[in-house]
């Protein structure tokens, strides 16, 4: 008589054939609309009880190091999500790649429907986003240019003005020396003149 094979299972094997367990059970539900139901409320009901034990608790209620330590949990369970996700994804590959005939390789190579549509979506609004960004330019440089013309325009106005004044203004002693003062060859012996006499 041969031995038996009790071998035992690991914690995480034990674990992982739980929540496959859980995980068909809550697809069999929710194929049921009326179980379905019963179960969003119930899940709803464990959530009030959660909430008003304070067991759970609303992001503006957390303080920074509740905050960091549930991100930190998101964070790990988000990367185990993707793992899982992604070795199922390549065993799936795999299984219908070992499994396809020849003749049909190149349709499952070729990308599907749903994937295409994706891609468009994303050009789509990587042409808006461009669209947008152009239009703020144009929006830009026509205000600059506008800016740059009633500058110039002022620019010109108070020239004209300081050269109207000057014709105004009756040259006398003090405005000749303030002349004299402004222009750098004649600065110097007006400076002389002030200091030695």
């Amino acid at each position: 008589m041969s031995p038996k094979n009790n071998k035992t299972k690991t914690r995480e094997e034990i674990l992982e054939q739980k929540r496959l367990t859980e995980r068909l059970r809550y697809e069999r539900l929710k194929k049921d609309p009326k179980k379905k139901e019963e179960l969003r409320e119930k899940v709803r009901r464990k959530y009030q009880i959660k909430k008003e034990k304070d067991t759970r608790k609303l992001v503006k209620d957390m303080n920074r190091r509740e905050h960091n330590a549930v991100k930190k949990n998101w964070k790990e369970y988000c990367t185990t999500y993707r793992a899982k996700k992604k070795a199922l994804q390549e065993v799936t590959n795999t299984f219908i790649r070992e499994n396809t005939p020849d003749s049909e390789c190149l349709v499952a190579v070729s990308p599907t429907p749903a994937r295409s549509s994706i891609y468009s979506i994303i050009n789509m609004r990587k042409s808006r986003a461009k669209k947008k960004r152009e239009r703020i330019i144009r929006e830009k440089d026509r205000k600059i240019n506008h800016y740059k013309k009633k500058l110039e325009k002022y620019r010109k106005r108070l020239q004209r003005l300081e050269k109207a004044n000057m014709k105004n203004i009756v040259d006398t002693p003090k405005t000749k020396l303030q002349k004299m003062c402004d222009v750098p060859e004649t600065r110097k012996e007006v400076v002389k003149k002030a200091i030695f006499g």
